[in-house]
């Protein structure tokens, strides 16, 4: 195995050049990739934030209604994970719960606000979509909205960085956070 930071061949933990520890769960530490988060995380991560946000939405939606409580819920919702991802370094509630960040997916570094943004817009395009077909009564919409949904929430399992259509098109990845290392 090579060591991660100075390149040398070894066959022990250690890197006897550098130091460097080479084997975790033994497997080969790879310096440049981050290990990326697997679907059972990233689901705990979205339903701890959607239980955050429950209460607000059943009250935003009692008082303006189903349509427009659902509009300012999208705005509500958006604000509290934008400024989640952006100010906590790619971490909302639900990241922080499961030990999970948000990445840019080309540098591996911390995403931008405007990252953070779109990543939001693409993952509630299913719910901009419902709350219009809810207004128009399209049940053809409401259709396309759940599907969209679904695909959306099931695209890591078949995608080799385990990315959704929302991070895809934001060009973020979700990654395991590691530990603190206190120095």
């Amino acid at each position: 195995m090579k060591c991660p930071n100075c390149g040398i061949e070894t066959d022990d933990t250690f890197c006897a050049t550098c130091g460097t520890q080479v084997v975790v769960r033994s497997t080969t530490v790879d310096a440049s990739e981050p290990e990326l988060a697997r679907w059972r995380l990233r689901v705990g991560a979205s339903l701890t934030d959607f239980l955050a946000m429950f209460v607000p939405l059943i009250v935003l939606k009692v008082l303006f209604g189903t349509v427009y409580g659902s509009a300012v819920y999208i705005v509500f919702f958006g604000v509290y994970l934008v400024g989640q991802w952006f100010v906590f370094d790619g971490q909302s509630l639900g990241n922080r719960m499961v030990q999970t960040q948000i990445l840019d997916a080309d540098s591996g570094g911390r995403i931008s606000l405007r990252q953070s943004i779109w990543r939001y817009v693409y993952l509630e395009v299913w719910l901009l979509i419902d709350v219009f077909a809810i207004g128009v009564n399209s049940p053809v919409l409401i259709s396309v909205a759940v599907i969209y949904l679904v695909v959306n929430f099931l695209f890591p399992l078949g995608d080799k960085r385990n990315q959704t259509i929302h991070d895809k098109l934001a060009r973020t990845i979700v990654v395991v956070k590691p530990p603190h290392v206190a120095t």
